[in-house]
């Protein structure tokens, strides 16, 4: 890597060239200008909490655009939309990708009490406009298990007051399961299309259902929920849960 370096070493009190101080400045207006191509910038800062460089757009265009020998390959709006190849190979694809990631990963371990309460288990609060546009979308994983009993069990996954997915009380009696879903925004309905998967001779059940009107203006809380069908302790018991959020 090259880095700009002084030309002249100007000393106090002594005539300086026109010429010396026009190849100084070129240096920093070819590099800036992108005439430059034999140059790199190199900053450094040494801070606990500062960052290195910020860029601060005033208007509504985009913060930053990288490109690759003229072609945009990424690049960054004023909203914070990043936008990225959709597949990456000896050529990159010419579709793009935006704002995916993990959203919520939740470790901790849940289990019912000895009661038959509706007791809340993983959960997120969703800011406001989370689901901001009709495309907006969020995937999940969840991982339950049910004690070896012929107890009911019910589990449900929410988002506010609407029931986005639920096992109603069904004897669940020594299970293994791994619920996936979607969540889809569709103008003002939030879409839940989910399969379920248990272990040994228990079905797989896909399910459709739908949040008809949520606010999405507002936060919501999305959570499971597990309740007892009777005062057990330990009959549901959640592993562990992921989201992730894409969005247009």
């Amino acid at each position: 890597m090259a880095v700009i370096q002084r030309i002249t070493d100007f000393i106090p009190n002594t005539l300086i060239e026109s010429q010396e101080v026009d190849d100084e400045f070129n240096q920093l207006v070819n590099l800036l200008s992108g005439v430059s191509t034999n140059k790199d910038t190199l900053l450094k800062y040494n801070n606990a909490t500062d960052p290195v460089l910020r860029v601060d757009q005033l208007g509504a265009g985009l913060i930053q655009q990288w490109l690759h020998n003229g072609t945009v390959r990424s690049s960054i709006s004023a909203l914070g939309r990043l936008v990225l190849p959709a597949g990456i190979g000896a050529t990159p694809s010419t579709d793009t990708i935006s704002n995916l990631g993990t959203y919520f990963s939740e470790p901790t371990q849940f289990a019912t009490g000895a009661n038959t309460t509706e007791t809340d288990f993983a959960s997120k609060t969703v800011a406001a406009n989370t689901f901001a546009v009709t495309g907006d979308f969020m995937l999940g994983f969840a991982n339950f298990t049910y004690a070896n009993n012929a107890n009911t069990k019910r589990v449900r996954l929410k988002i506010g007051t609407d029931i986005l997915y639920d096992t109603t009380a069904a004897v669940l009696t020594n299970l293994d399961h791994n619920i996936f879903f979607l969540l889809f925004r569709a103008g003002a309905q939030l879409f839940c299309f989910n399969m379920s998967l248990f272990n040994a001779a228990a079905p797989i059940a896909a399910v459709i259902n739908f949040a008809p009107s949520p606010n999405f203006g507002i936060s919501n809380v999305l959570k499971f929920t597990a309740q007892n069908g009777a005062a057990s302790a330990g009959d549901i018991n959640q592993r562990g849960c992921v989201f992730i959020k894409g969005s247009l």
